[in-house]
């Protein structure tokens, strides 16, 4: 005959609650290739809005215009040039001096926030246009960006699925979420894209990393 202490039966069945119950999640380690891009990627908070960025190895981080101009006017008004960079990897967080925003209108929905803390991480390498233009439809890729109301950034995995002479803002198969806006999309350990406006279902359109860099 088994016997099972009173104890055991206990500890099962806490267990058990705890996996079924909705809001408990196990933290899955981040797998060392993408660690590196997990860690640039930071929540860019301009008022009462948010949404995601990416430090590069310069020490500045780039984002979507629309997360820093917030009526979408084409310039950064009074209270626009400032914001708040969260990285919770490392549970770092600065103020930002918004230095440059694209124009939204013309596609270039970029711009470059100057941290006013030294921020302790290595940064992402931007792809060089040249390598970029050597993407094919179906390469592999990632995203990673801030989730409104979530702490951690969430990676999503996809495809490209549209070939970079096709249009200005380029689309791929990895979902993204609100708050996800001036998040990275990698090809590797190199940053390709931004996160830039909301396409079929839950797809984002990028503006390519080569937009970016001129």
């Amino acid at each position: 005959m088994i016997k099972i202490h009173l104890s055991n039966v206990f500890l099962i069945c806490v267990l058990g609650t705890l996996l079924l119950w909705p809001e408990f999640k196990l933290e899955a380690p981040i797998d060392a290739k993408v660690r590196h891009a997990y860690q640039s990627v930071c929540q860019v908070t301009s008022g009462q809005a948010a949404g995601s960025g990416v430090l590069l190895e310069s020490g500045y981080v780039i984002t979507a215009a629309h997360v820093v101009d917030r009526d979408q006017n084409g310039n950064i008004d009074e209270g626009e040039e400032t914001v708040t960079l969260t990285f919770p990897s490392i549970e770092f967080e600065t103020l930002a001096k918004v230095i440059h925003s694209g124009d939204i209108e013309a596609g270039v929905d970029v711009a470059v926030v100057k941290p006013e803390k030294e921020i302790p991480l290595p940064g992402i390498r931007m792809m060089e246009s040249k390598e970029y233009w050597e993407l094919n439809l179906g390469t592999p890729l990632y995203t990673i960006g801030m989730q409104s109301g979530q702490p951690m950034a969430n990676i999503t995995d996809g495809r490209m699925i549209t070939t970079p002479r096709d249009k200005p803002l380029h689309r791929n198969s990895a979902n993204s979420y609100s708050g996800n806006s001036g998040g990275g999309v990698f090809v590797n350990e190199e940053l390709v894209g931004i996160a830039s406006q909301m396409g079929m279902g839950q797809q984002f359109m990028m503006l390519p990393i080569y937009q970016v860099d001129d």
